[in-house]
C-alpha cells in the first residue's frame, strides 16, 4: 500500500474511532452515569466528603487508559476499536502485554471514579450489569472471532494474558 493510501486509512480510521467514541464511550461511560449518579431508591447512600474528589484521579486514569486503548487500535493495529473495522493485526504491545481488555479495565476505573466522585452507588450497579453484558459479548461474540482472525497466536495470547485482571509481569509472544 503507498503512503497516500496509508494516510487516508490512518485518516479513516481516526475519524471512524472518533465517531465511535462519541456515539459509544460518551454516552456509557460519561453521560448516562453522570445522569443517574441522583437516583437513589432505597439504596445505600455513601457520603465521603472530600475524599469524593479522588474519584477525578480514577477518572482521568481510566480516561487515559481508553484513549491510549484507541491510538494503540490506530496506530499499532492498523484498524478501529469499532467491530466493524477490527485492526489488522493482533495487538500485543503496551498494555495488551499485561491484560487482553486494558480498554475496559479503564472504563471500570472510570466508572469506580464516578461512583466515588457523585458518591452513588447506583453507578457501581450500572456498571455491574455493564460489565457482565460486556463480558457475554466478549465471550460469545468478540473472542471467536479473534480466534478465527488470529488463529493460534491468539490462542496462546489468552492463555498467557487474563482477560480481566492484569498480569504484574508483560507478556512477551514468541518471534
Amino acid at each position: 500500500m503507498n503512503s497516500k493510501n496509508t494516510n487516508r486509512k490512518t485518516v479513516s480510521n481516526i475519524l471512524i474511532s472518533l465517531l465511535a467514541f462519541i456515539i459509544i464511550v460518551i454516552p456509557v461511560v460519561y453521560y448516562i452515569p453522570y445522569k443517574i449518579h441522583n437516583y437513589r431508591p432505597l439504596l445505600l447512600d455513601i457520603h465521603i466528603g472530600n475524599l469524593r474528589y479522588i474519584g477525578l484521579v480514577l477518572i482521568a486514569l481510566g480516561t487515559s487508559i481508553i484513549l491510549w486503548g484507541y491510538l494503540t487500535f490506530i496506530f499499532l493495529g492498523k484498524g478501529t476499536p469499532f467491530h466493524a473495522l477490527p485492526p489488522e493485526r493482533l495487538i500485543i504491545k503496551g498494555l495488551y502485554r499485561f491484560v487482553r481488555n486494558p480498554m475496559l479495565v479503564g472504563a471500570l476505573f472510570v466508572f469506580v471514579g464516578e461512583a466515588i466522585l457523585f458518591e452513588s452507588t447506583v453507578i457501581i450497579i450500572y456498571m455491574i450489569i455493564g460489565t457482565l453484558i460486556y463480558h457475554l459479548i466478549l465471550v460469545l461474540f468478540e473472542e471467536p472471532q479473534l480466534r478465527k482472525r488470529f488463529g493460534d497466536s491468539y490462542i496462546e495470547y489468552c492463555k498467557k494474558v487474563p482477560r480481566w485482571i492484569p498480569r504484574l509481569t508483560p507478556y512477551y509472544e514468541k518471534e
